[in-house]
């Protein structure tokens, strides 16, 4: 969709708010956000030094009722290893 386009853009130029306002005004219309938007969210936050923000959109992507993948999960695990976060680690994976 239009939607996931304009998320996976903005999101990969580091506009991670607009990618956001999108989301938010995909949900106004009474869509749910699709898997790839919530990753491409995710995974921007993640490739710009924004663990915590990773992290929150992983839990609104849940919200959404979708499930993150084993390639999410990776890239968030990684990202938390990397910075010695551990106890986000097991809150992760509990």
């Amino acid at each position: 969709s239009i939607y996931t386009c304009l998320v996976v853009g903005l999101a990969s130029q580091n506009r991670l708010r607009d990618a956001e306002q999108v989301m938010h005004r995909w949900r106004a219309d009474g869509l749910r956000p699709t898997k790839t938007a919530h990753c491409a969210i995710i995974r921007g936050c993640l490739q710009h030094d924004q663990v915590d923000e990773g992290l929150a959109a992983m839990e609104r992507m849940k919200s959404d009722g979708i499930k993150p993948d084993l390639v999410t999960y990776s890239w968030l695990l990684h990202e938390l290893v990397k910075r010695d976060r551990l106890p986000d680690v097991d809150k992760l994976l509990v």
